[in-house]
């Protein structure tokens, strides 16, 4: 006969959540500039080489990786360290990888990439990093699935599937595998580097255990992922970019909004006045644009217009 599982209270939990994020502090959110236009993965066979860098360098220093991913114009980093190490580690994946462009006959103008490294101070913005991180791709494409995106981290975090993935120990590839997977003739070979799908596998140099640590249980990731958007827009702000928010994102804005300041249950039940105060709001907090302002407000794009005469690009 099979025991029901027992779950700690929420309050046990939370205090051991907090014991983990003080001994493994400080934390570091790394990601290079949002405002170059120039690709930095042009095609897969280089998101694939960059994955591999940033895996290989993470393991050969030594350094705890939390959370990443890969953009085509940008690339994000979580780290478990002091500044100078995750600052490092992004340094040298970024020259190592502008080297094997070079090679390739394609520049990649490395100070335009410009990294920098923001401290996070408490469990709760850790957790809000942590979602940010992994969000990106899925925000941008709606092609991409949140948990199994391959140029992140985020399928990596309570799947009980990831030890049952077929990865190959590095060492026992030839030297001429392990040049050609990494694109350089200097290779050395720390040890627990691992090889899955033609790259360096993110499951042994991602500390996803550790990130299941920082949460009290599967659920509360999951929402803390999908639901916590004022947050998310928050820190892209904080970092000079355009929050990036899919309509379901919005919408779960507007509802909470309008429970809140009209005690209505939605934008339906609003007056044209009220639905204009709300766009407001949402512009200024959240810099929606136009016409997801007009799917999800329940407003006219011709008086949004007029509202926002700058604003009618969508994310």
């Amino acid at each position: 006969m099979n025991e029901k599982p027992t779950y700690k209270s929420e309050e046990q939990a939370e205090w051991e959540c907090n014991g983990v994020f003080r001994t493994h502090a400080p934390y570091y959110q790394v990601n290079t500039s949002h405002t170059t236009t120039e690709l930095l993965a042009a095609e897969e066979e280089e998101y694939r080489t960059l994955i591999s860098l940033f895996g290989y360098q993470a393991i050969l220093q030594g350094i705890c990786v939390l959370a990443f991913e890969v953009m085509s114009t940008h690339i994000h980093g979580l780290y478990a360290a002091t500044e100078d190490k995750a600052l490092a580690h992004m340094e040298s994946v970024l020259e190592q990888y502008g080297r094997y462009l070079r090679r390739k006959g394609r520049s990649l103008n490395l100070k335009a990439l410009d990294p920098k490294a923001f401290p996070i101070p408490t469990l709760q913005q850790l957790r809000n990093e942590i979602a940010y991180v992994i969000r990106n791709s899925f925000v941008a494409r709606p092609d991409v699935h949140v948990f199994a995106d391959p140029h992140g981290s985020g399928y990596l975090y309570y799947n009980p599937m990831i030890d049952l993935l077929p990865s190959r120990p590095f060492h026992e590839l030839s030297l001429k595998e392990k040049r050609s997977l990494l694109h350089t003739r200097d290779v050395e070979d720390p040890h627990g580097l691992r090889v899955l799908d033609g790259r360096i596998d993110p499951a042994c140099f991602v500390d996803y255990r550790l990130v299941e640590s920082l949460f009290p249980n599967a659920r509360k990731f999951v929402m803390w992922t999908m639901k916590n958007v004022e947050a998310q827009a928050s820190i892209a702000q904080s970092r000079g970019e355009q929050p990036m928010l899919t309509d379901d994102d919005v919408l779960s804005v507007v509802f909470k909004r309008c429970r809140k300041l009209y005690n209505q249950s939605g934008p339906s039940k609003l007056t044209v006045e009220q639905k204009k105060e709300l766009a407001l709001v949402l512009k200024q907090e959240l810099h929606v644009p136009n016409d997801q302002l007009a799917r999800t407000v329940s407003l006219s794009l011709n008086i949004l217009t007029e509202m926002f005469p700058f604003g009618a690009k969508t994310n």
